[in-house]
């Protein structure tokens, strides 16, 4: 009994310090939201839109993985679930994947040989700061998921 106390303290600890982690979340989801709407009238009049295309849809693919990753953290933080380890390792697989994509974004906006527009390299250069910024806030974000999955392992957690 007092492992499982132990436990839901520590979750809810770390549940309360990770607000602004998830915050930070919901930010950068707000900034790539943004970017797809400037993406969206740069494709009105770029002579580079397949570059522009897909920089839309780097996106709204990285606004979905979010949305989908809340949705899993909300099921897993949800007042009667049952908290696991593999829901635990759900999370992490999710953010995993999260950075996978986002590191095959980054290189794609860094190995563009082709001539473009001025303002095709200034979207380039902001999505490619976004999806490192949410490389960032994704890895703080798997430490945090972590210290959770040691809790529930019955492992202790190395103090900092």
């Amino acid at each position: 009994m007092h492992k499982i106390s132990m436990v839901l303290v520590s979750f809810f600890l770390i549940s309360s310090a990770g607000y602004t982690q998830t915050q930070e979340l919901v930010n950068i989801r707000s900034k790539f939201v943004e970017e797809s709407q400037k993406l969206s009238d740069l494709l009105k009049g770029t002579k580079d839109v397949v570059l522009v295309n897909s920089m839309w849809d780097a996106c709204i693919l990285a606004v979905t993985q979010l949305d989908a990753y809340f949705a899993m953290a909300g099921i897993v933080n949800a007042r009667n679930a049952q908290m696991s380890k593999e829901a635990v390792d759900y999370l992490i697989s999710w953010l995993n994947r999260i950075k996978r994509t986002n590191n095959s974004n980054i290189e794609s906006l860094s190995d563009t040989s082709q001539a473009i527009e001025a303002k095709t390299v200034v979207r380039m250069k902001r999505l490619k700061g976004y999806f490192t910024q949410m490389n960032d806030l994704i890895d703080k974000e798997l430490n945090r998921i972590n210290i959770l999955k040691q809790l529930l392992s019955g492992k202790p957690v190395p103090r900092k």
